[in-house]
């Protein structure tokens, strides 16, 4: 045998090979579809969530608790506290 023959054959041997791995690449294996897909889908939905959350934030903020805790020098929350046990003191413990 030759060594033009063996030459041939592991250059086609060597396409082969190449040819079969490039395909393989654009086929992928879908992985990269998969994490684009998700993103594309999970990304408006943790947009409207800090949207939620932050209208959340606004309406602590700007409630009268607020505003007459920060006159008293109390913070909002304590005082948003304070205010929903005293109403509902009377429903908990009755006497």
């Amino acid at each position: 045998m030759s060594w033009h023959v063996v030459a041939r054959v592991a250059a086609n041997i060597a396409k082969k090979k190449l040819a079969d791995k490039l395909s393989h690449r654009k086929n992928g294996s879908g992985l990269w579809r998969v994490v684009i897909t998700v993103g594309i889908i999970t990304a408006p939905l943790a947009m409207v969530a800090v949207v939620i959350m932050l209208g959340a934030v606004a309406l602590v903020v700007t409630s009268p608790a607020a505003t007459a805790g920060a006159a008293l020098g109390i913070p909002p929350v304590v005082f948003s506290a304070y205010l929903s046990a005293e109403t509902n003191a009377s429903s908990v413990a009755p006497d």
